[in-house]
């Protein structure tokens, strides 16, 4: 997917996993990025269509859709 950064596609790759949830704190972990970076790369892949986006109490998780 052109739309994706090296740091998303590779995020992706390593957690498309279906019925499995990722946080956002995954992502600043691994890719050793800032929170606000980490955040908007999980909308983005969201906006793409690779997540979706739950609410689960006070935390958003992101589980892969099926493509």
């Amino acid at each position: 997917d052109p739309y994706l950064k090296k740091a998303q596609a590779d995020f992706y790759v390593r957690h498309c996993e279906i019925g499995k949830f990722y946080t956002i704190q995954q992502f600043k972990k691994e890719e050793r990025v800032v929170y606000e970076t980490a955040r908007t790369s999980m909308e983005n892949l969201v906006k793409l269509g690779y997540y979706r986006k739950e609410q689960i109490k006070n935390k958003f998780v992101y589980t892969p859709i099926e493509k």
